[in-house]
């Protein structure tokens, strides 16, 4: 087991301190889906199941985006919070 911790919540509460157009269950979904990959990296998964995994996220936050439910700012630093993720699960294999 890998040794890596981020704290989603924090990271997710600073994103949308300003504004979350967000409905309940679309942030739980998206805070389990941090999770999951917080997971995923920490069970050093393979690199194919991170990838998959990010993907998915890429696809959600794609959707709020283009229905509006997600701003440029949010939609950019959640984004980036994935490829932060992603970078971290990389750079330990």
């Amino acid at each position: 087991m890998k040794t890596y911790y981020i704290d989603t919540d924090a990271r997710l509460l600073d994103i949308f301190r300003e504004h979350c157009n967000l409905s309940c269950e679309q942030y739980e979904i998206i805070r389990a889906e941090f999770i999951f990959l917080l997971c995923d990296i920490q069970e050093e998964e393979p690199a194919e199941e991170i990838a998959k995994r990010c993907d998915k996220l890429h696809v959600i936050f794609d959707f709020l985006y283009e229905t509006n439910e997600l701003d440029l700012k949010e939609y950019t630093e959640i984004y980036d919070l994935v490829e932060e993720m992603r970078a971290a699960a990389e750079g330990a294999a």
